[in-house]
């Protein structure tokens, strides 16, 4: 007998077979998410960093934003409050005569759920992302 077709047996492991691919492709789809959604706080974190060090590089030397110390000088107005910006940080660190006289060091740090609404550190978060941007201005 000369039958042409599948069988309903190689059908079903055909099916199987099929779904078990489908399903462990589908698992990386989460994984891609996070991802893409890192990279794309990064990129904000990056955009901000490097607005911030302008900024100060335009406001000249003696400009208050770049006397020794903290800024902003309370953590509750270190979070953004910007809507776009819902979660980011931003504060910097202005060291004088480093690393040699006359030169200050400016350290920007711009980080994503680094600080609760309040000014809090929020040391819990698993989502926190951090960078650091160093930068130095002289007269």
């Amino acid at each position: 007998m000369n039958e042409k077709g599948f069988t309903l047996i190689e059908l079903l492991i055909s099916v199987v077979i099929l779904s078990i691919t489908a399903l462990s492709l589908m698992a990386l789809f989460p994984q891609g998410f996070r991802q893409v959604s890192k990279a794309g706080k990064m990129s904000v974190i990056d955009h901000l960093g490097h607005q911030k060090i302008d900024t100060l590089k335009a406001e000249g030397y003696g400009h208050a934003d770049l006397t020794a110390g903290q800024h902003p000088p309370s953590a509750s107005q270190y979070r953004l409050t910007d809507p776009d910006y819902r979660g980011y940080s931003i504060t910097w660190f202005i060291t004088d005569n480093q690393p040699i006289t006359g030169v200050k060091t400016v350290a920007v740090e711009v980080g994503y759920m680094i600080y609760h609404a309040n000014g809090t550190p929020d040391n819990t978060n698993q989502f926190q992302i951090r960078q650091k941007f160093v930068t130095y201005i002289a007269p």
